[in-house]
């Protein structure tokens, strides 16, 4: 019985994580103790970095110069000789290694919460740091509330930077981080640090990935290890593991079906296509909020989409909806950590999830 069913593979996932040892799954599994700590090792253990490719030395070009040859070639002439040809091919090659560096990220971590009582997450993203529409002194306000409000933590979904276009292929994230002194004191860093220790997971976006290619850093992973928690790349499933419940939780920057006028089906694909055994999946990317409580397969599941930081955008454009306040806030899951996941209820708006969370608690 060597093969590994996806279902049995998801089984061992949340059993081990809900603190069964590996003979009590076997059994369940029917198999040995010893294999399933194999299997648990290789599911949970992290990829190597990719290695360089080593330059190849080419011959000198060939060339099609006679009619004769290019009629045979079917009369196709090409603008660039060969050894140009492989150079370019190994540029790609090197911007691929580059792009990787993102997608090496935590699987499936779990995450531990101490929390018995009434708890927050936030979840939050887009701020696109570096474009002049950033609005920073709400990202700061923000971050002073989730440091400042007892129970209340943060999930980050991409987009930390502003690095699409080509002006601002030399933002000032970028910039700073060529310069040590000057990167230390940047905006992103700062407001990362000041929510560090209430930072639960970290996720990049399309927007990160272009500034990989300007700086060659993972800004995203970088701070994510500074905040000490798992990085997940483009986004994936973690589990959020409290006193009484584990969460099975899905955080991802962009997915199938996000669009600016359907709220929550993206949200409802993922549990259908890929992750049916989710309880929270939460999508950044099109900067305009919504949230959803719906039951399927049986199950209650809470949906969440982030807004943007970013006062004006492409997005909200498209509806007539950049730059209105009431677009700007951000989904907030209020739970309760004792195991009854139905007494969750989304909060739009952080300072006011700072209040009822407060009330909760008594604080």
């Amino acid at each position: 019985m060597s093969h590994w069913s996806e279902g049995e593979k998801h089984t061992l996932i949340v059993l081990r994580v809900q603190g069964i040892s590996f003979p009590e799954i076997g059994q369940k599994l029917g198999r040995s103790g010893d294999a399933v700590r194999q299997r648990y090792n290789r599911l949970t253990a992290t990829p190597p970095e990719p290695q360089p490719v080593p330059v190849v030395e080419t011959p000198e070009p060939e060339t099609i110069s006679s009619p004769e040859d290019q009629e045979i070639a079917g009369n196709y002439q090409p603008e660039l000789d060969k050894k140009q040809r492989v150079e370019l091919l190994m540029m790609a090659i090197e911007k691929q290694h580059l792009e990787r560096k993102l997608y090496t990220p935590d699987r499936r971590p779990v995450v531990e919460l101490d929390e018995a009582g009434w708890f927050g997450i936030v979840f939050g993203g887009d701020w696109h740091v570096g474009s002049v529409h950033s609005d920073l002194d709400t990202i700061l306000s923000e971050a002073y509330i989730i440091r400042d409000t007892k129970a209340l933590y943060y999930a980050f979904l991409g987009d930390l930077e502003d690095g699409a276009a080509g002006n601002t292929k030399h933002t000032q994230i970028a910039n700073e981080r060529s310069d040590t002194s000057r990167g230390a004191k940047s905006h992103a860093y700062t407001l990362a640090e000041i929510m560090a220790p209430k930072t639960l997971i970290m996720v990049s976006g399309c927007h990160d990935v272009w500034a990989i290619e300007t700086a060659d850093v993972d800004y995203v992973k970088f701070l994510a290890r500074l905040s000490g928690c798992p990085y997940l790349g483009g986004g994936g499933l973690w589990f959020l593991k409290t006193p009484g419940i584990t969460w099975e939780t899905i955080t991802i920057h962009k997915a199938k079906g996000n669009s600016n006028h359907n709220d929550c089906y993206c949200c409802v694909k993922l549990v259908r296509e890929e992750y049916n055994g989710a309880d929270i999946v939460a999508v950044g990317h099109q900067h305009i909020i919504a949230t959803a409580r719906q039951r399927i397969a049986g199950k209650t599941r809470f949906f969440a989409r982030t807004s943007s930081r970013k006062l004006m955008d492409g997005y909200g454009a498209t509806i007539g909806e950049f730059g209105r306040r009431e677009n700007m806030g951000v989904p907030v899951l209020i739970a309760h950590g004792s195991g009854n996941k139905e007494q969750a209820f989304w909060v739009d708006d952080i300072e006011i999830a700072s209040w009822v969370l407060k009330g909760l608690r008594g604080d």
